[in-house]
């Protein structure tokens, strides 16, 4: 149920051994596997304690980008652009050390640009771009826009900042092209 607690019926009467399975970054208080005891007509009851955080370590977002595809990460950083800038249950999260996009929160939740949030997801990779598809989105608060990084066209060209906020510099040659390099 909702307080994690599981119910079996039709248990025979008799003695059992619990063993339970941390999922990982978890680990069980006390002894496991653990005795007990099944009496007809009672309740039986037997609590196990959880400790750890099994959605892992905190990493960098440039570490999550260069993760393998399908890897579970948990990033924490910046909303750099909110909800609906692009589509409505995405956003970017930037980092000192990068950005990525965040793609599968309901619109609902309504992140807005300087809102700083750790997010846990699944790493994955569209059109040459990484990005993360949520499995929970936690808000700390507000936090500090990242400045926007200086950038050439070379730069832009070669996606080295994909998902950081950028600014680019350059001198438009004849109206059609821009290049600085």
């Amino acid at each position: 149920d909702a307080t994690g607690a599981y119910a079996f019926a039709d248990i025979e009467q008799g003695a059992y051994t619990l063993s339970i399975d941390p999922v990982p970054n978890t680990e069980i208080v006390g002894a496991n596997p653990r005795p007990v005891a099944i009496v007809a007509g009672e309740t039986t009851e037997a609590n196990v304690e959880i400790t750890g955080d099994p959605t892992g370590e905190l990493i960098t977002i440039a570490a999550a980008r260069d993760s393998a595809v399908g890897d579970r990460v948990k990033v924490q950083g910046t909303v750099s652009a909110g909800q609906g800038t692009y589509r409505d249950d995405s956003f970017y999260v930037q980092d000192s050390t990068s950005g990525i996009f965040v793609f599968g929160l309901p619109a609902s939740r309504g992140l807005a640009v300087g809102d700083s949030v750790q997010v846990y997801a699944e790493r994955w990779m569209f059109r040459q771009e990484a990005y993360l598809t949520v499995i929970s989105v936690v808000e700390l608060g507000t936090g500090e826009v990242p400045a926007p990084r200086t950038i050439t066209t070379g730069d832009l060209n070669d996606g080295l900042f994909q998902g950081e906020l950028a600014t680019l510099s350059a001198t438009v040659d004849s109206g059609v092209s821009v290049d600085d390099g």
